[in-house]
């Protein structure tokens, strides 16, 4: 089992965000990382959903067989769990259609 935890900060002074995402095994043993610096994203929320899609590449990227994703933002664990509209709803949808494609589940989390 492959975790992998996600998280994205927001700078207070403009609209710069990072995001990360750090794979551990089931021993807790370091598999990998990945961090992205992006600009214009000044919503919270979308700046975490797309740290969520970050993780999802990751997992994909070091063949992850079966993967749990953690993150911080109960919002966008609710969207995940519904049909994922909003402002944010077409990261959502692709999560959801990657979860598919790559695990074969319902998208669901």
């Amino acid at each position: 089992m492959m975790k992998i935890n996600t998280d994205a900060v927001m700078s207070k002074n403009s609209s710069t965000m990072a995001l990360a995402a750090v794979a551990r095994d089931e021993y807790d043993a370091f598999l990998g990382a990945s961090a992205v610096v992006m600009e214009r994203v000044s919503d919270p929320e979308t700046a975490e959903a797309m740290g969520v899609r970050d993780g999802l590449a990751l997992a994909r990227d070091l063949l992850g067989q079966s993967l749990r994703i953690a993150t911080d933002c109960a919002n966008v664990v609710r969207h995940m769990s519904g049909q994922g509209m909003g402002l944010y709803g077409h990261i959502i949808r692709e999560i959801k259609a990657d979860m598919r494609e790559l695990y074969g589940s319902g998208g669901d989390p």
